[in-house]
């Protein structure tokens, strides 16, 4: 029955990054009894990174565990990277130079995302959801503001894009002393 809603539902194919409960990775090779994955994350490793490990689930998995494709209708994910700073840092200078860094890693991908995006959007009858490519979030959280921008990343990309994004964010606050402040000591 599970190989039937495979082909059929058209869930996924190799080459596509899924989600069978809790066992992500890259489909490698199906047949009707089961499907393969070349494991990413799991319980070696904390990112995104592979784990080495190829995982064979069977193919009833799918009838009773929720499936997730990473790579099908709109093949990105929005990511939220985080950082801790003080109630005086200048929210405002942060914001706009978060938003320049992200937009210069990724200029050349946005408008194929925001392109993708608004088709599954149509495609699945989805509305008033518009397009947002960077977002921020300000949490307080006791005698610090949590920092949050998210941004969209293709998955197979996302530990680099996230580590580099993250270096060239992190060089920016060094850089503004006087604009980004970090909590230290005990107000932390």
């Amino acid at each position: 029955m599970g190989w039937v809603y495979i082909t059929l539902g058209r869930v996924y194919r190799e080459g596509d990054r899924i989600r069978v409960g809790n066992f992500k990775g890259y489909v490698v090779d199906i047949n009707p009894m089961r499907t393969k994955i070349f494991e990413i994350g799991g319980e070696f490793t904390a990112s995104d990174l592979p784990s080495g490990r190829v995982i064979t689930l069977p193919n009833s998995l799918l009838l009773s565990e929720p499936v997730s494709n990473f790579t099908k209708d709109v093949p990105y994910v929005w990511v939220d990277v985080p950082f801790d700073l003080t109630y005086e840092t200048d929210f405002p200078f942060v914001k706009a130079e978060v938003e320049k860094i992200i937009h210069d890693r990724l200029k050349d991908k946005l408008e194929t995302i925001r392109e993708r995006y608004e088709k599954a959007v149509k495609t699945y009858h989805i509305t008033d959801e518009p397009f947002i490519d960077i977002n921020f979030n300000l949490i307080p959280a006791g005698s610090w503001i949590e920092f949050r921008v998210t941004f969209p990343v293709d998955p197979k990309e996302q530990y680099v894009i996230v580590t580099e994004i993250t270096e060239d964010i992190l060089q920016m606050f060094n850089k503004y002393p006087d604009k980004v402040r970090f909590p230290v000591g005990r107000s932390r």
